[in-house]
């Protein structure tokens, strides 16, 4: 049994909520995730545990697609440079 008590997990998810709001000048999807991971951790039984488990999807699905969105935009880049070499 957790030595925890509320509103420690409350403010936990809020802090996953803030790191992660697309507004915040310091937003940090890590630090987002961190929160939303212990809060399922140390509060297994918090009403938040499945708001967390979502909201940790939808970060993780957010990361994956920036990393593909990097990817083409690398494609595009050196489609764009071969495209000025075979001009020269």
């Amino acid at each position: 049994m957790s030595t925890h008590r509320p509103p420690e997990d409350e403010a936990l998810f809020n802090l996953g909520l803030i790191y992660a709001h697309f507004a915040n000048p310091k937003k940090d999807f890590g630090k987002s995730l961190d929160f939303f991971n212990k809060l399922i951790k140390d509060y297994p039984e918090s009403h938040l545990v499945e708001q967390s488990k979502i909201w940790i999807e939808v970060l993780q699905k957010n990361g994956e697609l920036n990393q593909v969105i990097q990817k083409l935009k690398q494609v595009d880049i050196e489609i764009e440079e071969r495209k000025r070499e075979k001009g020269k």
